[in-house]
């Protein structure tokens, strides 16, 4: 039975893993126009062979299922116009990348586990996610109609056998407060008057632009290439920075001081083309000192002892204080990454948080610590567990909202293997013989024209 949650999370992982599979590229199999490569499967193969039972025979002939059924729905969206627009791409892509950062560590990091810049890997990946994003159009509008009613999930729990209920693992529902540590207005007038010499450096003096990026600017993505940021569109740096880049109108011409959240910057123009620009740039931050870091963390503190004291609940505290935009909507509460759901599982934690919850109990906030943004730059945080469960089967009551879950995967699934049935009599598919042992695949080779 295809799994649809696995088709959606084998889509997930192709974008981070591609940049680390090196094979010799060849088409394996053919769906209408859509070729599957060799590379889809080694990637995804190499992805999840350490959490599959299934031998690599087996496993390579799930995957070549999954990757059939994939390409199928791709038809499907180019023969009914289905189409995402530019900008949905764009900001999917960031999102992600913003998730995978948080994961490695920094974007520093990240750059280093994919051995290239993030541009250059955001260039290289859009494709794929385009794609990806124009399967799942295609699937919700298959299954928008798809659901389920009380009496069905009850039925589907009632048609499991009670020695194979499914084990749900301890989940949490998790918040925090973040502060960051603001430089003193000696430390700005500093890094503005520093930027200001480095300017008249640049047009008074001759200096090279990309040079004085490499020896002096503090942003560590751009400063080994000379402040070179790549081409970008608007809408995809902060409105101060993005303003200043396209009024610059001819090449090599170089911008006033701006100032942003992230310092003080001077931009020079490289190339325009279209609607976007490439642009080089030298940011100096206003240095932060341990007076600012002590500063913040009593600050932090004190809003603690208030939610404590009873002075502000939690989310009146998360509104007027935290400086996580993406949390602060939601009362802080952190979300799934793979599912937008508030209760997270705790294997989907990550280190840091996972250890900190053996020091807490619901209802509890955490101490105020130190934890770092996915730039590198010091926060602090202020956790509040609101819930958390052990594991333990599944109960129709207690776990009634996964159970519904659950009932509604399954139907969708019925309803996609109903489909493509069908479907696939009137698109020529094509596997290549060495993956034609699959029982897997030959229910799509048996009956095609």
């Amino acid at each position: 039975m295809r799994n649809l949650k696995a088709i959606v999370y084998f889509l997930f992982l192709q974008t981070i893993s591609n940049a680390q599979v090196t094979v010799i590229e060849k088409s394996i199999g053919l769906v209408g126009e859509n070729v599957i490569w060799l590379s889809d499967l080694e990637t995804e193969y190499l992805q999840i062979k350490e959490q599959s039972n299934s031998t690599k025979a087996e496993l390579k002939c799930t995957l070549i299922d999954q990757l059939v059924l994939q390409k199928l729905l791709l038809h499907m969206a180019k023969t009914d116009s289905i189409e995402v627009q530019d900008e949905m791409v764009d900001g999917e892509i960031d999102r992600r990348i913003r998730f995978y950062a948080s994961q490695a560590g920094g974007m520093d990091a990240l750059e280093k586990y994919l051995g290239k810049k993030v541009y250059e890997y955001k260039a290289e990946i859009r494709p794929k996610i385009k794609e990806q994003m124009v399967v799942q159009q295609a699937q919700q509008s298959l299954l928008s109609q798809v659901n389920v009613s009380p009496t069905e999930i009850k039925q589907f729990y009632n048609s499991m056998p009670k020695d194979s209920l499914p084990i749900f693992e301890s989940e949490v529902e998790i918040a925090q407060i973040i502060i960051e540590p603001k430089p003193s207005s000696f430390a700005s007038d500093f890094a503005k008057s520093t930027i200001e010499d480095i300017r008249d450096k640049i047009l008074k003096n001759g200096r090279d632009f990309s040079m004085m990026a490499k020896i002096y600017s503090d942003d560590p993505g751009s400063k080994k290439e000379g402040g070179e940021l790549g081409y970008f569109s608007r809408g995809k740096m902060v409105p101060e920075f993005e303003a200043a880049a396209f009024r610059l109108k001819n090449k090599d011409s170089i911008s006033p001081v701006i100032r942003t959240k992230y310092g003080y910057h001077i931009l020079q123009l490289i190339d325009r083309k279209g609607g976007e620009i490439n642009a080089r740039h030298i940011l100096i931050r206003p240095k932060i000192v341990a007076s600012d870091f002590e500063k913040t963390e009593k600050y932090l503190q004190e809003v603690a002892a208030e939610i404590k004291a009873g002075k502000m609940d939690w989310c009146q505290a998360v509104k007027k204080y935290s400086e996580d935009e993406e949390t602060k909507a939601q009362c802080g509460f952190l979300l799934d990454p793979m599912t937008g759901a508030q209760v997270i599982p705790v294997s989907n934690l990550d280190a840091e948080l996972t250890a900190r919850l053996d020091f807490l109990k619901e209802g509890e906030l955490s101490n105020v610590h130190q934890t770092y943004s996915p730039d590198g730059s010091v926060l602090y945080r202020l956790l509040y567990l609101k819930s958390i469960s052990e594991p333990h089967k599944a109960d129709f009551n207690r776990d009634y909202l996964k159970l519904q879950l659950l009932a509604l995967e399954k139907k969708k699934e019925e309803k996609v293997r109903k489909w493509s049935q069908e479907y696939k009599k009137t698109v020529f598919i094509q596997v290549d013989s060495e993956y034609q042992s699959c029982k897997e695949v030959q229910q799509w080779m048996r009956i095609k024209k």
